[in-house]
């Protein structure tokens, strides 16, 4: 499991595809603010006219969605197609050994440490002097904030919209939010004329303004049609000749998927190590079982599934030998194994909670449950079999779901008897 991350290109503009929703999401607001006060009817969060617009956009998405390239997008080009918009981008990047840097080479970027607090105030004072060159160093926070949430309602009268762009907010330090929210984005979502674009993978943020958070309009990326993926394989691996069928089949259609099975259909793991590389190394391993434990209940798991599927996946496996005596200790002990795999899945954004079970990502889900089935046939064939199982015996056991868990049961012995599995 230690294939080398693979080095995968920047954003360039005749590399964009896709995307057409969202971006024309962010003209409407602009055209919406710049053609009036800010309290101008347009289309409410569920696209629905006669509503108030909506000023924070927020794309939610994996790992590997395109997130960070729709940002630089957003930025560089869309908001350039409105004379009357002035637009900055902060990227949070934990790749950033120091505190802040500025984008060179581009007006009005910057990228941020998402792990440390002060990053707020850095982002402030910036923000100051790129309204305001040579503006008062030595002023307090308090006074900046002040001045930029007045600087911005005073220059940006209509038809002038400020849009600010920010990458990668949800995998930041809570503390850095909290402060930049206090500081810079609270101030400026009161703002009329100015829309907060927002970018995040995992956990949202309990934003404290409504404006940020009932207020918002959040929009999914979803996975590349096959379309699309023939696209992006043209713009991007255009030596490829692999089909976008396969790429589809293989990678459930993730951006960043797409570009790295284009290179290499055969190597899935190396995909995955990818689509993780934001996981610690020395945690990615363990948590690459977890992911392949659970990977074949699409819809969703509890922890009394978990224990079942974790014991199935470590049995025989040495190195994970103490976790495995845990799970066979007692009942109460296997919980808590589970209840804490739960945790580390959730403390990396790898599984959310809807409609009464945990279920991880489809996109990375598919991922590793076709990398298991074609790379390690023998795990995938148990796991399913032991899911098979389970179901058949809380059909027995709890009579009032029989026919919810029959029906468990029937996909998983579809999946194995329609299961073309090599030597």
């Amino acid at each position: 499991m230690n294939t080398p991350p693979v080095s995968i290109p920047g954003y360039a503009p005749e590399t964009f595809v896709n995307r057409e929703a969202e971006i024309e999401r962010v003209r409407q607001a602009i055209r919406v603010i710049r053609a009036g006060n800010g309290d101008t009817r347009g289309l409410s969060a569920e696209g629905k006219e006669g509503a108030p617009i909506r000023r924070t956009i927020i794309f939610q998405g994996i790992r590997g969605a395109g997130k960070t390239w729709l940002a630089l997008h957003i930025k560089r080009f869309i908001a350039k197609e409105f004379q009357e918009a002035t637009a900055v981008l902060v990227r949070l990047d934990p790749r950033l050994d120091g505190l802040f840097e500025i984008v060179p080479g581009w007006e009005r970027e910057c990228v941020a440490n998402p792990g440390r607090k002060e990053a707020a105030a850095a982002i402030l004072r910036w923000l100051v002097n790129e309204l305001k060159p040579g503006a008062d160093a030595d002023a307090s926070e308090a006074d900046l904030a002040n001045w930029l949430a007045q600087r911005v309602a005073g220059r940006f009268e209509s038809p002038k919209v400020f849009v600010l762009v920010v990458d990668s907010v949800y995998e930041a330090d809570w503390n850095l939010l909290e402060s930049l929210e206090h500081l810079v984005l609270g101030p400026l979502a009161q703002i009329k004329r100015t829309l907060i674009v927002m970018t995040g993978r995992g956990k949202p943020y309990p934003w404290e303004s409504p404006y940020l958070r009932v207020n918002a309009h959040f929009m999914d990326l979803q996975p590349f049609d096959e379309q699309h993926i023939a696209l992006q394989t043209k713009a991007q691996a255009p030596e490829s000749q692999v089909s976008p069928n396969v790429i589809k089949q293989l990678g459930g259609g993730i951006p960043l998927t797409n570009y790295l099975l284009a290179l290499n259909p055969d190597d899935l793991n190396g995909a995955l190590e990818n689509l993780l590389e934001f996981v610690p190394l020395g945690r990615r391993r363990r948590i690459r079982r977890y992911l392949e434990a659970l990977c074949i209940l699409a819809d969703g798991f509890r922890e009394e599934e978990m224990v079942r599927l974790l014991i199935e996946r470590f049995k025989g496996v040495g190195e994970f030998a103490e976790l495995y005596a845990k799970l066979m200790h007692s009942q109460q002990a296997a919980l808590r194994v589970a209840r804490d795999v739960r945790d580390e899945l959730l403390q990396y954004s790898l599984v959310n909670w809807k409609e009464g079970r945990f279920r991880l990502d489809e996109a990375l889900r598919h991922v590793t449950e076709t990398y298991l089935k074609r790379d390690q046939p023998k795990t995938w064939i148990g796991l399913r079999q032991c899911a098979l199982e389970v179901n058949q015996q809380w059909a027995d056991r709890f009579p009032q779901y029989r026919e919810f868990y029959e029906r468990r049961a029937r996909e998983h012995q579809l999946a194995l008897e329609g299961a073309s599995i090599r030597d």
